[in-house]
C-alpha cells in the first residue's frame, strides 16, 4: 500500500520539477532575503501540501523539488508538516467536528506548521547551513566519495 503512495510521490515531484520552469518556482517563492523569504515562504508551504497532498512519505521527493525550485527550508519544514490539514482530512474533521472547529483547527494548525517552519530559520545558520538554498546539484561541486582509478 505504502508503495502507491510513494510512487504518487514520486510522480508528482517529477512532473513539477520537469515542467515547471525555475522562473515560475522564482516567481512563487521569494528567495534571498533571508528572514523575509521564510516569512513568506513558511504560510505557503502547507497551501501546496494541501492542495498536493500524496501522503506524508509521498511528499518527501515534492519537498525536494520545492526546495530545488528556491522555497526556504522553513518553508519546506512547514510542508512536510502539513499532512494532517489536507482536503481529505478536512473532510473528515467536518463530518465529525462541524464546519466552525474545523476552520478553527485548520487555523490553528497552519499557524503552528508556519511558526515551526519559520522556527527552523533560526538553528541552520547557526550550525554552518544554508537555509535559504538548495545545495548545488552538480554533483562535482560537491564534497563525496569518489572511486580511485587506478592505471
Amino acid at each position: 500500500m505504502l508503495r502507491k503512495e510513494i510512487a504518487g510521490g514520486f510522480l508528482v515531484a517529477g512532473f513539477l520539477a520537469a515542467l515547471v520552469s525555475a522562473g515560475a518556482w522564482q516567481d512563487l517563492f521569494l528567495t534571498g532575503h533571508g528572514l523575509v523569504s521564510s516569512v513568506e515562504n513558511a504560510p505557503i508551504g502547507p497551501l501546496i501540501a494541501m492542495l498536493s497532498f500524496v501522503c506524508s512519505v509521498g511528499n518527501v521527493p515534492l519537498a525536494a523539488a520545492l526546495w530545488k525550485g528556491g522555497m526556504s527550508f522553513g518553508g519546506v519544514a512547514s510542508f512536510l508538516s502539513a499532512d494532517l490539514i489536507t482536503l481529505p482530512l478536512l473532510l473528515i474533521y467536518r463530518k465529525y467536528y462541524g464546519g466552525r472547529l474545523t476552520l478553527r483547527l485548520l487555523a490553528t494548525f497552519w499557524l503552528v506548521m508556519s511558526s515551526a517552519g519559520l522556527a527552523t530559520w533560526i538553528p541552520v545558520p547557526s550550525v554552518g547551513g544554508d537555509s535559504d538554498h538548495p545545495p548545488p546539484s552538480d554533483r562535482h561541486s560537491r564534497p563525496g566519495l569518489e572511486p580511485h582509478h587506478r592505471a
